[in-house]
């Protein structure tokens, strides 16, 4: 939540508690994410966007089953210099 971009009328809320209950409400609630490896990064020649492929990891809380989904990610850069989450496209 911290890093996603305000222009990202997709998943950002700026009621946090709402936006909470929706992932939730999404399935994610129930999972962890102990790992994300990175494929590849592309930032632009402006510097301040940027592409990531990756795969996330992600297992059950109570199951314990694992589960993976591989990414597209865009992200920009804030006035903080801090990478914000923009859009992603899953596979």
């Amino acid at each position: 939540m911290d890093t996603t971009h305000p222009t990202n009328t997709q998943h950002f809320r700026k009621d946090r508690d709402v936006w909470k209950r929706e992932l939730e409400k999404d399935g994610f609630a129930g999972y962890k994410l102990p790992k994300v490896e990175v494929k590849e990064e592309i930032i632009a020649g402006d510097g301040k966007t940027g592409t990531v492929f990756f795969t996330a990891y992600m297992r059950h809380k109570q199951k314990k089953y694992m589960t993976s989904f591989d990414e597209k990610s865009e992200f920009s850069l804030d006035e903080d210099g801090i990478w914000r989450y923009c859009r992603g496209e899953q596979s």
